[in-house]
């Protein structure tokens, strides 16, 4: 084994995901002992430069990037050995399963070695606030990039309505044509509230003027949506590993 979790700071963007802290019980499960939470309103790009300062002022070896609608389990630390082994890596992924998708998807986390971000503490520039900002950084500035086929995660499983219609129309927004890596026929049996995010993000879609990845308020659509995630982590952590583990035989 070439990794040693005690190196890895894990940092997880949240924006009020109804899985932020179950995000964090699933790396702490699999061995992750530093994991901080990066929360609150401000947008992705905000965050990340955050992350950037955590890394310019403390001396781990690696930093993993997770967001908090991800649930990560074994695949991550397959991925962190595979990093490992390649000394002129500075950015690795692996897949994800995409609850909306229906399908694997490379993906958040990624793992970072220290430099490039502390590149980026010192030159807020090297990001941009755009549809994709951490995409634009690691392409924009030439990062050596390793991708995976490990599954490491599952993606917008047990999230609010609010935060799917968002996930909707940030695709519509920078994919063309809209919703082209959906599959109709599944996305019509999604429970009803999520149908009617969808829906309303197709219906306003076109009328948004949004070239970033920053939230839009529609807690509206919450309204009669309950969610008992964090009373009780340790039941859904093993609900969620157990698909997971399904997915991870199929890969």
């Amino acid at each position: 084994m070439n990794y040693n979790t005690d190196e890895c700071l894990v940092a997880i963007f949240a924006v009020d995901e109804t899985t932020t802290q179950l995000s964090k019980y699933c790396f702490e499960q699999i061995g992750f002992k530093n994991t901080i939470l990066i929360e609150g309103p401000d947008g992705f790009t905000d965050k990340f430069l955050k992350f950037a300062t955590l890394a310019a002022e403390s001396d781990y070896k690696f930093y993993i990037r997770s967001d908090s609608d991800r649930l990560t389990f074994s695949g991550m630390l397959e991925l962190l050995e595979a990093h490992t082994e390649k000394d002129d890596v500075e950015v690795s992924e692996g897949l994800g399963f995409d609850y909306f998708m229906n399908n694997y998807r490379g993906a958040t986390p990624h793992i970072f070695t220290r430099e490039p971000l502390k590149r980026l503490h010192e030159n807020n520039d090297l990001i941009k606030n755009v549809h994709k900002p951490e995409n634009y950084f690691v392409k924009k500035n030439g990062l050596t990039f390793l991708s995976k086929k490990i599954l490491t995660n599952l993606h917008d499983y047990g999230q609010k309505p609010s935060k799917a219609c968002n996930a909707f129309l940030n695709r519509l927004l920078r994919d063309s044509p809209p919703l082209r890596l959906y599959d109709p026929s599944y996305l019509r049996t999604l429970p009803d509230f999520y149908v009617r995010a969808l829906e309303h993000a197709l219906d306003i879609y076109q009328t948004v003027d949004k070239t970033n990845m920053d939230y839009i308020d529609f807690s509206f659509l919450d309204e009669g949506y309950f969610d008992e995630i964090e009373n009780n982590l340790e039941n859904h952590f093993l609900k969620y590993q157990e698909i997971y583990n399904s997915l991870k035989e199929s890969v």
